[in-house]
């Protein structure tokens, strides 16, 4: 994987877990908050296989 792809699911990831906490804060969304976990969610889970298979 090449450093640029890493960089910007890095931020995707970052920016989806402050969204996610924003909506915390708020409170008032729930659908809006999920889907910002989901987002963050799978951002990590696609970095994580991607680690691993790039390691095989």
């Amino acid at each position: 994987m090449t450093g640029q792809f890493w960089f910007v699911l890095c931020t995707v990831f970052v920016a989806a877990r402050y969204w996610h906490s924003y909506e915390h804060v708020l409170g008032s969304n729930l659908r809006l908050r999920t889907l910002a976990f989901g987002l963050s969610s799978f951002c990590l889970f696609f970095a994580w296989f991607s680690f691993l298979f790039d390691r095989m």
